[in-house]
């Protein structure tokens, strides 16, 4: 069984106990960004050798104070059912869960250059004006082998204004 597939119900158990509490959803963000920042942690989370014991005292001297009693006991669940290893892909699913409900779209950008404030918020617009999203959140990422432009990912759609993309598309277009 997939990972995604055993992330799926415990997302929605989530999205279902965030209608009561807006909380969870910046909770799960917290949540997100210190797996994202902290290989660490996330590691320690999924190492098998570790007891459940030791892996609660970690997540409540870590991100005990940053988040609430509701979403601190669903991590504690999480331990106790042995699925706290695929946390990030829970907290990931959860968002996505919680933003299609709320009619947000997440973006994923990769731009050669980072983007300045004015431009993400133009590009925002934009892609807000493109989707019929209420709101965008633009999730944003660098990589200088697109030489130049960017690329937006939301959901199946790509949309690619990088020149490496072009590049790619006059290569195929002559046959090369």
């Amino acid at each position: 069984m997939s990972v995604t597939k055993i992330a799926e119900p415990y997302a929605e158990a989530l999205l279902e106990l965030s209608d009561s509490s807006k909380k969870l959803t910046t909770d799960m963000n917290v949540v997100s960004q210190f797996l994202a920042t902290s290989s660490d942690l996330k590691n320690f989370l999924g190492n098998p050798l570790m007891t459940r014991v030791a892996k609660k005292k970690v997540i409540k001297d870590v991100l005990g104070e940053q988040i609430s009693s509701q979403t601190l006991t669903f991590l504690m669940l999480l331990v106790d059912r042995n699925r706290i290893s695929i946390l990030d892909v829970i907290a990931k699913r959860f968002l996505e869960l919680s933003y299609k409900k709320d009619s947000i779209e997440i973006a994923k950008v990769t731009s050669s250059v980072p983007l300045s404030d004015e431009q993400q918020k133009s590009l925002a617009g934009k892609l807000k004006a493109i989707t019929g999203a209420s709101q965008i959140k633009l999730a944003l990422k660098t990589d200088p082998l697109l030489i130049g432009g960017f690329t937006v990912e939301i959901g199946s759609k790509l949309i690619d204004t990088s020149i490496k993309g072009q590049l790619k598309q006059i290569t195929s277009l002559l046959g090369a």
